[in-house]
């Protein structure tokens, strides 16, 4: 009850990869298909659910379809997306299942599940996270076919169906099915609509709109977001570096490429959590914006 294509590189037609809404391709290990190729990035592209569709999104790398470079391209049987320039992914299938396995609770929307899903209590009230959460009273999550929860650091997790009923901090935690349909709107409708709320510090933000947590970003991506939504206009990349590094004297340059590699694993983090790169603009100038609108709130710490 899930949405996956199934494909193969082109330099090995026997070895069949699934990748489901989240799943990367990439040289980190981590990457749900690993490619060990210089010219492939760690965080290279990754599958998410856009509308009614699965897509490819670029991350940290790019890729061609038919010559052209895409930085998104909906998967379908039978397409080459070219990696680099003697490697290439094909589709050989595509499933999108009427329904897909989601979760209900108290304080929380619907949603549908991807890979990976914590949920923090706090102040009483549960909040979603994508991805891996240490502090998570409960996280699930998928592997192969099936569904896990686990409930605390102690539980050794358990597979779930839908109609599963679970106690998360004295609340009822529901396992249910999502039309596909519904899943799409809710993801398209919080990423364009929804007033985004931002707790900055000097180190991390914190993303959140008024139905759920997004993610807290932290690192230096963390701090090139905090200096951007602190500075609340476009910054020049020489002031924006000055803030990142206050005490760093290294060279210009060398600031110059550790500052291009943290906005691009910025943009990669939002991208994972449902939202838009191009929240983070570049005008090919030297200047950067947290683009942001009237309705989002932010909240300086």
């Amino acid at each position: 009850m899930r949405a996956y294509v199934i494909g193969h590189l082109s330099n090995d037609e026997n070895a069949r990869y699934l990748l489901s809404m989240g799943d990367m391709i990439g040289r980190m290990e981590q990457a749900a298909l690993f490619i060990d190729d210089p010219r492939i990035s760690e965080a290279h592209a990754m599958v998410s659910l856009r509308g009614e569709s699965l897509v490819l999104l670029a991350l940290r790398g790019r890729f061609r379809v038919d010559g052209q470079v895409k930085s998104k391209v909906v998967l379908k049987e039978g397409l080459e997306i070219e990696l680099h320039n003697e490697l290439a992914f094909i589709c050989d299938e595509v499933v999108l299942p009427a329904r897909l396995l989601g979760l209900k609770m108290e304080g929380l929307p619907q949603v549908s599940l991807t890979q990976t899903t914590s949920i923090v209590i706090d102040a009483g009230k549960p909040r979603l996270h994508a991805g891996y959460n240490p502090a998570a009273h409960a996280l699930l999550w998928s592997s192969g076919g099936r569904w896990s929860i686990r409930l605390g650091k102690d539980d050794p997790g358990s597979v779930i169906r839908v109609g599963d009923v679970f106690k998360v901090d004295g609340k009822n935690l529901e396992i249910v099915e999502v039309d596909l349909r519904e899943a799409a709107r809710s993801s398209t409708r919080q990423t364009l609509t929804d007033p985004l709320l931002l707790d900055v510090t000097p180190r991390s933000v914190s993303i959140s709109t008024s139905r759920c947590h997004l993610t807290t970003i932290t690192g230096v991506p963390g701090r090139i977001l905090s200096a951007l939504a602190t500075h609340g206009a476009p910054m020049f990349w020489e002031d924006l570096v000055s803030v990142v590094w206050s005490e760093d004297r290294s060279l210009a340059s060398s600031l110059r490429r550790r500052l291009d590699v943290g906005v691009l694993r910025l943009r990669e983090r939002l991208v994972q959590s449902n939202l838009s790169s191009e929240l983070i603009k570049l005008d090919g100038a030297g200047m950067i914006e947290f683009d942001l609108r009237q309705v989002d709130a932010v909240n300086v710490k």
